[in-house]
């Protein structure tokens, strides 16, 4: 095999080294034989390179074919292109996402300014808010007068009953005057009793009858009676009359609300 047949397999084989034989010479090849002007692998070269067989012996035909073909897919030969171009795509898909959100939104705002817009919604949203209006109106006047009635309900009211039970609340007792303010349920009284006691046991049971949030007691004073002549011009006769001691006092109250 001559320099430039070899040289022609090493280019089929990628570079690679070649272990090449020339066949031996038998009785029946002539010296000088007449070659074809065609050189094919696979009738000599291919059965002599079998002959030497390691682990880095390649298939000479495989090698071949395969080098014959043209190469598939993309050939990236800068890899640092990759990460740009995956960021390009993301930002791509992004972009679409957005866009169709976009006109998914738009598209809602359309719908929305068009039932606004309807002359027949505008009538019944008019109509409902004068509705609206007038039962915040009413709603207004009603807590107005429940307060209003609360406030009439906590206030301290006078009656036969009340008037009773102050008036009879001690014996020996004697109410002489009893003013009342309505606004703020003040009662100031005066009163008589033949002794202290007497006026102390009074008080003590206008203050437990539970009419009075407060009892305030005023003081006393005493007075210790006094006798009179009386003489008759038509007869002649002479009385004597004696006035008993008595204790005077006074005391404010003020009655409990919603009463």
């Amino acid at each position: 095999m001559t320099d430039k047949e070899i040289q022609s397999i090493n280019a089929y084989s990628d570079g690679m080294e070649v272990a090449t034989s020339l066949l031996p010479t038998t009785d029946n090849i002539h010296q000088n034989p007449k070659s074809d002007e065609e050189f094919y692998l696979d009738a000599g070269f291919i059965p002599a390179a079998a002959l030497f067989e390691t682990k880095d012996a390649i298939d000479l035909l495989k090698a071949f074919t395969k080098g014959g073909k043209a190469k598939s897919g993309i050939n990236l030969k800068n890899k640092a292109l990759i990460p740009p171009l995956a960021i390009v795509a993301v930002m791509v898909i992004a972009f679409i996402g957005f866009t169709v959100a976009n006109l998914l939104l738009q598209r809602r705002i359309n719908i929305a300014n068009d039932y606004v817009n309807d002359a027949t919604n505008a009538a019944n949203y008019a109509k409902a808010q004068q509705v609206q209006n007038t039962l915040t109106s009413v709603q207004s006047q009603l807590a107005a007068y429940t307060a209003n009635d609360s406030a009439i309900a906590s206030y301290p009211g006078v009656n036969s009953d009340k008037m009773t039970q102050i008036i009879s609340s001690g014996d020996g007792v004697t109410v002489k005057t009893l003013s009342y303010d309505a606004s703020t349920g003040s009662m100031e009284v005066t009163a008589s009793a033949s002794n202290a006691y007497q006026g102390a046991v009074y008080l003590n049971n206008l203050i437990n009858s539970g009419l009075f949030s407060s009892v305030e007691y005023q003081g006393y004073t005493y007075s210790g009676g006094s006798t009179g002549t009386t003489t008759s011009t038509t007869v002649s006769t002479t009385a004597t009359t004696t006035a008993a001691a008595t204790y005077d006092f006074s005391y404010t109250a003020v009655l409990k609300g919603g009463s």
